[in-house]
């Protein structure tokens, strides 16, 4: 590969050809010749840089694909109908009775208390 330099006196030696070999002109060439090696050489940088961006974005978005196809939900497995389900459901228990509040006698033990609800006390008879 051609260094700057190099390059630089090559196309100064071409302009000096074009222009019928006439001297007195050499530094003129070689300004010329620099600033055409130099624009050449930032154009040719400049695709490089295009293309290496084009290509980052296009690794960028295949991994913004594959991280949103690995973050998106996995569809549900299908559903089982209705008919399928009622096969497989335990029988309902049956009904209990209601169980009466804690401030409510049962019936059963009112009828049972009689009078006042206090018992009469029979008097003990004294030894002697």
């Amino acid at each position: 590969m051609e260094s700057f330099k190099e390059k630089v006196e090559k196309r100064a030696y071409e302009l000096y050809l074009a222009r019928g070999g006439v001297d007195g002109y050499h530094i003129q060439d070689w300004k010329q010749a620099e600033k055409e090696i130099r624009e050449e050489e930032e154009r040719k940088t400049a695709e490089i840089k295009k293309r290496e961006i084009e290509a980052n974005k296009e690794k960028q978005s295949v991994k913004e694909k594959e991280k949103a196809e690995a973050v998106s939900p996995k569809p549900e497995a299908p559903k089982k109908p209705a008919f399928e389900k009622a096969s497989v459901q335990e029988k309902p228990e049956p009904a209990k009775k209601p169980e009466p509040s804690k401030t409510e006698e049962p019936k059963a033990k009112k009828a049972r208390v009689s009078g006042s609800g206090t018992k009469k006390r029979t008097p003990k008879k004294k030894s002697s």
